[in-house]
């Protein structure tokens, strides 16, 4: 996970968690967010993030780090291994972000799906 914000940082200066925390409380950004994360990870993830292939995105659990930059990083990037697609260069920057911002906000709101896997 250290790497993984190490990455981040130099990918992204003067961009960085506390960046991303600030647009979870924007309702104009989540907004979008929640409208990218239908369309384009409910097939996966599940329609109120409860996982369904992939995991629940609603727990404190998170295989890849529940961080902000490591969530963003794992939009971004994907995890193409794990049969996640990089969605960076599909979304584009700013959706990314605006879907990272999104997922904040679900965190830790526990709804009833697959069981938390990963690390709180």
């Amino acid at each position: 996970a250290v790497v993984l914000a190490e990455k981040a940082a130099k990918e992204n200066a003067g961009f960085d968690g506390s960046k991303l925390v600030s647009m979870s409380q924007e309702a104009s950004v989540v907004a979008e967010g929640a409208e990218i994360y239908t369309s384009s990870c409910a097939a996966c993830h599940g329609k109120e993030a409860e996982g369904v292939i992939g995991p629940n995105l609603t727990d404190d659990a998170w295989i890849h780090g529940g961080e902000p930059m490591e969530i963003y990083l794992s939009v971004k990037d994907g995890w193409p291994a794990k049969g996640m697609m990089a969605w960076g260069p599909v979304l584009g920057d700013k959706k990314v972000k605006a879907v990272s911002a999104y997922l904040i906000t679900l965190k830790g709101t526990n709804v009833e799906g697959k069981a938390p896997e990963g690390t709180p």
